[in-house]
């Protein structure tokens, strides 16, 4: 299932504040917010598209932003054939690949977020860990990512 999958996605269109010279997005749903909050807003809707992408191959999303204690935060923990799959998704815009944003650090907080949350919740379960890539209209799934 690892590939690079194509999906139409609206983004907020940039206009200029006059009044302040502030950059601001005008969504679609009529927010207007300052632009030092937009990458909070991207990486919400490229969560959202993460699991849209998800529950369309399959997947029973489990959790959201799951945070755990001084450990971090995992994106999305999902649920496909009896295994768990604790994803990390990178997202970007620029000319930046999002994957390297994915680091080993960060990779060791998220298998050590996915002990944790197995102990916390008592389950004993096979699990993994995955990517998932956000390249402007692009998804790329990586499975079973390891040092």
């Amino acid at each position: 299932m690892s590939g690079v999958y194509k999906l139409e996605v609206a983004i907020c269109d940039l206009k200029t504040f006059s009044s302040f010279s502030l950059e601001v997005a005008n969504c679609d749903f009529g927010e207007v917010v300052v632009m030092r909050e937009l990458p909070k807003l991207f990486g919400n809707q490229s969560e959202d598209l993460a699991t849209l992408f998800l529950e369309q191959e399959g997947y029973a999303i489990v959790e959201r932003n799951y945070y755990a204690r001084k450990l971090g935060e995992i994106d999305i923990i999902a649920q496909k054939d009896g295994v768990l799959h604790f994803i990390e998704v990178k997202s970007g815009r620029a000319d930046f690949e999002p994957v390297y944003n994915f680091s080993p650090a960060k990779l060791r907080k998220v298998v050590n977020s996915a002990h944790y949350y197995l102990k916390s919740k008592h389950l004993d379960l096979p699990f993994c860990i995955d990517a998932l890539i956000i390249r402007d209209d692009e998804v790329e799934f990586i499975e079973n990512v390891t040092l």
